[in-house]
């Protein structure tokens, strides 16, 4: 008697060890599933990747926008299609699945990038007269050394110039910069200027995260022609906006960079080599 005994004994303290269980009884409860996004690929796309989990086993997990089905994996790590984030990013969800049929939903996700959304910029002299303004789109991230900046299309108020813009860490990590190509193709390592936040960090102006500081112009061969005040202002969170037509936003620009540049004079940017070498190294994707 004591020898089946033990043995009971021995074989529930194994199975317990060994995270087993005894239960028996109907499987109904759901798997919990979330959503998680990879870095933005070169193409501009990411994947999405759904931790998954059961008290028994997940056998797949769908992947949706809205109400229509994007993908579908039946193996962890369970990772969606590649998504295009400039043509869509917003409602995602999972459902995962178990063995006896138990669905669960994730709660809805978006996918969100640096700094995204619709930004106002502009260039003051020292007298406060704006000498440039324009818009930028941030919609997409680049990398670089461990560091990610925010990428997008930006033009100017009189449409006569446009290119692409980078705003992040472009030179080391705690910095804050942006630096705006001197036209639209991004493997042109020459920039319309570069500039800093005057203490490397975001500050607001009415509520708005903006950028204060001091930009840097360049000539088609790179060298520096002026400094001016810098001033970038972000109006709205949404990626699908129009960047040539934000007409509050470039007003919004204007008045900033004036009230900023009455109260600062322009002091020099000291824009190193390596400042450019460092954005032009984000373009190369």
């Amino acid at each position: 008697m004591k020898s089946i005994l033990l043995t009971t004994l021995t074989a529930a303290l194994i199975l317990t060890a060994c995270g087993g269980t005894t239960s028996s009884g109907p499987d109904i409860t759901a798997p919990s599933v979330s959503l998680s996004r990879s870095a933005v690929a070169a193409d501009s796309t990411v994947t999405l990747t759904a931790t998954a989990s059961d008290d028994r086993h997940v056998t797949k997990v769908e992947f949706y926008q809205g109400s229509t089905v994007v993908g579908t994996d039946t193996t962890a790590p369970f990772t969606s299609p590649s998504i295009d984030i400039l043509t869509t990013r917003t409602n995602f969800t999972a459902k995962a699945y178990d063995a006896a049929g138990n669905v669960g939903t994730s709660a809805a996700y978006d996918i969100t990038t640096l700094y995204q959304g619709l930004w106002a910029w502009g260039l003051a002299d020292s007298t406060g007269a704006i000498i440039d303004s324009g818009a930028v789109l941030f919609d997409d991230e680049v990398y670089n050394a461990g560091r990610t900046a925010a990428f997008g299309p930006y033009v100017n108020d009189a449409k006569t110039r446009e290119g692409f813009s980078l705003m992040g860490p472009l030179t080391a990590a705690g910095k804050l910069q942006v630096a705006f190509t001197a036209d639209a193709n991004a493997g042109n390592p020459n920039f319309y200027f570069i500039g800093t936040d005057a203490d490397g960090a975001l500050g607001t102006y009415q509520g708005k995260s903006t950028i204060e500081g001091s930009a840097t112009t360049y000539d088609a061969n790179g060298n520096a022609l002026a400094s001016y005040t810098l001033a970038v202002i972000q109006t709205s969170t949404v990626t699908t906006a129009t960047v040539g037509a934000p007409a509050a936003a470039l007003q919004t620009a204007r008045t900033l960079a004036h009230s900023y540049a009455i109260a600062h004079p322009v002091q020099a940017l000291k824009v190193s080599p390596a400042l450019a070498k460092n954005a032009a190294a984000f373009l190369n994707r």
